[in-house]
């Protein structure tokens, strides 16, 4: 974990976070579209992409380089 890559959000407050921050290749079509968004559930795109990851071996990606993962992440959108 590098919480490096993090942002603090207000639990009680649906603050939306503007900063874009992560890997790529668990980073969420909100987070990456430059806009406003909400941490909990780019949290869970995450988290859903790791899951995936662990059951399967590999990434739901077939994209190597980040511009092809990003396209990938925003058709599934």
């Amino acid at each position: 974990t590098d919480f490096g890559l993090s942002d603090f959000f207000d639990v009680d407050n649906d603050d939306m976070i503007t900063k874009s921050c992560g890997s790529i290749i668990y980073t969420s079509p909100e987070c990456l579209s430059g806009q406003p968004y909400n941490g909990r559930s780019t949290d869970a795109w995450s988290c859903g992409v790791t899951l995936y990851t662990l059951l399967t071996g590999r990434s739901p990606w077939k994209s190597q380089d980040d511009e092809s993962v990003t396209e990938e992440i925003f058709v599934i959108n």
